[in-house]
């Protein structure tokens, strides 16, 4: 570095939507124009600095098939002409690859993967990147591209502008892994030392790895986590011992007792439970059902629905001045976030103007047509549609055409998706119904003895629960206030389970019925559903607010730290659920 041979600094570039918005955003546009617009400033410091230097700026596409040409086609509308672009892939290989290092008539290489290797391109100040890489070692050769510095320039007092490296990156949680790279670098900065007087953190898509600069050469070092441990060392053997190795997520299920049960034996405490009564024929334990308990409960179902329910849903749908707003906008505003990537204190940050993904968006909203399989899509699409047309009517605007309502109709979905989960849920309740459940077996078996428990409907803690479940059902039987009146683990799909339906028409389980006194719903029953994680799966934010018919909605609460129970709340504005308040014993009387 003291010779000038490589750039002083890394800045990185990235792109953060607003909640709601990251589907319609063209994150790729975006990053193509903000680096282009960077690069000609490159070029004009350049001429203004007296070097006679064209800059090359290298764009890296996506594994697509059409990724190559689509990225062109915006470069071109960018003002780049065909002679200024190059390209080089595995498909279609540059026979004069290595000329482009002093071809200063191609200011941009598109590329996949085939350039990692073989190329020295120290014109480069700009690399714009789309895509992911899962090697490292593939993105510390691609960004040492434009660490190195061009002969021209070496020796020379250059402005801050033509001092770093620049990446633009279409994904913007890449960015974060740059930041904590250059954090490691600050820990172990007494061994490199060591090693070279200039060590760098490269990262694309959120791969880091150290790179040790020294005369303009780069040098690998071993990840930390490549690094073998005795943990790792799966094929040697211990004591005689053949070493088994888990990968930590396997261990942590182990641990938790949620890691798969092995044959005849259940994962968590009392494997072997048979609910359906009168228990397996070498079951040695059984547990009759306690008096003063309810036998049976009311659980939900769709009725036969009607060809109405498409109309029923796009006039239950919201379509208010914001909606109706988002539906004919051509740019969306983001941040654009730039720090420096050795000094992460360092960032700046800045509004600007992005271009819409029509195509992005079209096709995530035609996938939440898709998602309620009791109504026909190309019904409820021709709805909306119409829906959506009078709406605009009625404001006095009308749409060019079908396509632009095709366009608004799809921009409304991907950035407001409750307005359709809303009116979905909504009709959807009108065909629901409760019903009585199966009654509770008159006992429960066991093949080994069970723990008791204070408060169960059985008195025992049912084997197969999990260890969050186990510590909420242990939380209930530590009531001695008297609110929690008893509790049934509520398994799915039984005769007597429980379930309150979702607006796709499937079945939600709540983990636990739980008889509250005071509560005012039948049997003073609240269903609880505990959470490993809040935003799980695909329907944990309607879980979270679906109501059942006669009991009402469900407690979503999450075991934080294993310390305290929280509430999960849906939180409209960023259409994801949170955490809100922390859950009592006495919460459940009201809720």
């Amino acid at each position: 570095m003291s010779a000038g041979l490589v750039k002083p600094g890394v800045r990185s570039v990235a792109f953060v939507a607003a909640p709601g918005e990251q589907a319609v955003v063209d994150f790729e546009g975006t990053a193509l124009r903000e680096g282009t617009m960077l690069h000609r400033r490159i070029k004009d410091g350049l001429v203004a600095a007296g070097i006679n230097l064209v800059p090359l700026m290298l764009v890296q596409v996506d594994s697509t098939k059409d990724s190559v040409a689509r990225v062109k086609t915006k470069l071109l509308g960018l003002g780049f002409t065909e002679a200024q672009i190059a390209t080089h892939t595995s498909d279609e290989p540059d026979a004069n690859l290595l000329a482009l290092a002093v071809n200063e008539e191609k200011e941009v290489l598109i590329f996949k993967m085939a350039v990692a290797l073989g190329f020295d391109a120290p014109r480069a100040f700009t690399l714009v990147s789309m895509r992911g890489i899962a090697d490292t070692d593939f993105g510390t050769q691609i960004v040492g591209r434009i660490l190195r510095v061009h002969p021209r320039c070496q020796g020379r007092e250059l402005p801050p502008l033509l001092q770093h490296a620049y990446v633009f990156l279409a994904d913007c949680e890449a960015q974060a892994g740059l930041s904590t790279a250059a954090q490691k670098v600050n820990q172990i900065k007494t061994e490199l030392a060591k090693v070279s007087p200039y060590a760098v953190i490269v990262s694309v898509a959120g791969n880091q790895q150290l790179q040790i600069v020294k005369n303009g050469q780069t040098w690998l070092l071993p990840a930390a986590n490549m690094i073998p441990t005795e943990a790792t060392a799966t094929g040697e053997t211990l004591a005689g011992n053949q070493v088994v190795a888990f990968s930590q997520p396997v261990l942590l299920d182990l641990l938790e007792g949620t890691a798969s049960a092995p044959p005849g034996g259940s994962a968590a405490t009392g494997g072997g439970t048979n609910a359906a009564g009168g228990g397996a024929a070498n079951s040695q334990f059984s547990y009759p059902l306690r008096s003063g308990v309810p036998r049976e409960f009311l659980t939900q179902r769709i009725m036969a629905v009607t060809e109405d329910l498409a109309r029923n849903i796009a006039q239950a749908m919201r379509l208010d001045d914001n909606a109706l707003l988002a539906g004919v906008r051509d740019m969306v505003e983001v941040v654009r976030r730039e720090q420096e990537v050795f000094s992460v204190a360092e960032e700046n940050q800045r509004r600007i103007q992005a271009e819409l993904d029509l195509g992005a968006a079209e096709i995530k909203a035609q996938g939440m047509l898709l998602e309620l399989g009791v109504v026909d899509p190309r019904d409820l699409h021709r709805e909306l549609i119409g829906r959506l047309r009078d709406a605009y009517q009625a404001t006095g605007k009308t749409l060019a055409n079908e396509d632009a309502l095709e366009s608004a109709l799809a921009l409304i979905l991907t950035q407001q998706p409750r307005l359709l989960r809303d009116a979905k849920r909504q009709a959807m309740g009108a065909f629901a119904e409760s019903v009585a459940s199966g009654p509770l077996p008159d006992k429960i078996s066991s093949d080994a003895p069970l723990a008791q428990s204070a408060k169960n409907v059985y008195r025992v803690m049912p084997g197969g629960m999990n260890t969050w479940e186990t510590a909420f059902a242990e939380l209930l039987d530590q009531d001695t206030d008297g609110i929690v009146l008893w509790w049934h683990r509520n398994e799915p799909h039984k005769p007597w389970s429980v379930a309150t339906t979702l607006p796709d028409g499937r079945q939600f389980f709540p983990d636990f019925l739980v008889g509250v006194k005071g509560r005012s719903k039948p049997d003073g029953v609240l269903l609880v559903d505990t959470k490993r994680a809040i935003n799980d799966d695909l329907n944990a934010k309607v879980k979270a607010v679906v109501e059942h018919k006669a009991y009402g909605r469900a407690a979503i609460l999450f075991y934080q730290e294993e310390r305290r129970w929280m509430i999960v709340r849906y939180n409209e504005a960023a259409d994801k659920n949170e955490l809100d308040a922390t859950f009592t014993l006495t919460l459940m009387v009201s809720y």
